[in-house]
């Protein structure tokens, strides 16, 4: 942890960047009234306030900064839509292995005190070994990562020519023990998983996943070959087995990217995620399986110690955080622009008293003079919507790897926002409206 005094420092940097950002924004919006106001026109200021005619060309403005919030408040609604949406996608989302009863862990090995490959295989494999011994253990594995992802490693495949290194297929590569695939519960679709056959001293096998399957061997996988061009290990492998996709991806049915799984025994690592299937409350194994950690060597620690479950939802915090994030910015804007609309309108009115009062004086009924004014409102919220469209399209790209399940153009999305920001458009213009329709044609031919 960091000493106290750089807290403290860390939070004056950010009370003087927040102190003199707030006196920016005040210097700001007040020099722009006050050059606006020394440049006026006298005569044509005093002749508005007679007719109040005028009030359009000073109104501009102020009515084209209601329709820069009315787009922002869009596009900042719409991408909390989206990120809300791809929360409720991964928190139904079957990733197609077991989490509820599965314990995790993190060991490392020192480099310093397992030098070469045979320690660090036999380290590993005498850890696995003990956590088997465990009460309510029902089964243990081990991978490089939990219980996908990892890495992305150029291959190349026989049968095809590579004039250079960029041209080498680049997937995803996971490290794994014997009974990864069991623990997990993750189906077999072809083959076998790995057992006593792949040891160190066997021919080198591996296991893809169905997205491998499809893009590069669709003609079937056994049997076939492959090549990892990175690293100590470049030698050939042969595919002993296809597993189903796991993780998550961009869409359903389409999770991850193509995947391959390789043995521990043939392929020494430093570091590797514990994994058991419990028999009870999988946390109530923390205690025994550090113990049975340090049996092998006592200067050894566990450390991101949790449940596959908990691990997979601490892993979705961008989704709530940009989702809370853009939710608030996107209601403060809305509210501001909704503020900001009611007072131009209002505003507006008031300086145009005597022009309605005229038009009703020679026959304009009430309800032209509420669609008038409430048209006028409109034009500045449609306006505000389609300015707010392109903005929104523009993040929903640049947001694209934070979306699961949904389009960044859904036009459901999109739509529902257009209704809500128009519904609350017409409300802030309603009430001056009315106050409109209402004007006592006298009063206003009166009214200075």
């Amino acid at each position: 942890n960091p000493p106290f005094w750089i807290d403290i420092r860390i939070d004056a940097t950010v009370l003087a960047f927040v102190t003199v950002t707030t006196i920016l924004a005040a210097v700001v919006a007040g020099i722009v009234p006050a050059l606006r106001a020394s440049r006026a026109d006298v005569m044509t200021v005093m002749n508005d306030e007679g007719r109040g005619t005028s009030s359009l060309r000073m109104g501009r403005f102020t009515r084209g900064l209601v329709v820069v919030e009315m787009a922002l408040s869009f596009s900042l609604l719409v991408v909390s839509g989206l990120v809300i949406q791809s929360i409720a996608n991964t928190a139904t989302l079957d990733l197609g292995f077991a989490m509820r009863d599965v314990w995790t862990a993190r060991v490392t090995l020192p480099e310093e005190d397992f030098p070469d490959e045979t320690r660090k295989r036999q380290a590993m494999q005498d850890i696995l070994d003990r956590l088997r011994l465990l009460p309510g253990a029902n089964r243990v594995a081990a991978s490089t990562s939990v219980p996908f992802g990892g890495p992305r490693t150029p291959i190349k495949l026989p049968d095809r020519q590579y004039q250079n290194d960029r041209e080498y297929h680049s997937v995803h590569t996971l490290t794994v023990s014997s009974a990864f695939f069991d623990t997990l519960r993750i189906p077999l679709i072809e083959g076998r998983a790995f057992d006593d056959r792949d040891a160190a001293s066997s021919l080198p096998t591996a296991i893809v996943n169905q997205s491998f399957v499809r893009t590069y061997l669709p003609k079937g996988a056994l049997g076939e070959r492959l090549a990892l061009t990175s690293g100590a290990h470049q030698e050939w492998r042969t595919i002993v087995g296809v597993v189903p996709d796991l993780g998550i991806g961009k869409a359903p049915g389409d999770r991850v990217s193509e995947a391959i799984y390789l043995p521990m025994t043939q392929t020494p690592v430093s570091g590797i995620t514990l994994l058991i299937q419990a028999v009870g409350p999988p946390l109530n194994l923390t205690g025994p399986a550090r113990d049975a950690v340090r049996a092998v060597e006592p200067n050894l620690p566990i450390f991101n110690v949790n449940t596959i479950e908990l691990a997979m939802h601490a892993q979705s915090w961008p989704f709530r955080v940009f989702g809370s994030l853009f939710t608030a910015f996107g209601a403060a804007a809305l509210f501001l622009a909704t503020i900001g609309l009611y007072g131009v309108m209002a505003f507006s009115v008031s300086r145009r008293t005597q022009e309605i009062g005229v038009r009703m004086a020679m026959g304009a009924a009430a309800r032209s003079v509420l669609g008038m004014v409430l048209r006028q409102g409109l034009m500045q919220v449609l306006s505000g919507v389609l300015l707010g469209i392109g903005l929104a399209a523009l993040l929903g790209r640049g947001l694209n790897m934070l979306l699961y399940g949904v389009s960044p153009y859904d036009p459901v999305t999109f739509a529902g926002i257009a209704l809500v920001l128009v519904g609350t458009g017409l409300i802030a213009c309603l009430i001056p409206a009315r106050r409109a329709a209402s004007v006592d044609p006298m009063q206003a031919l009166r009214h200075q």
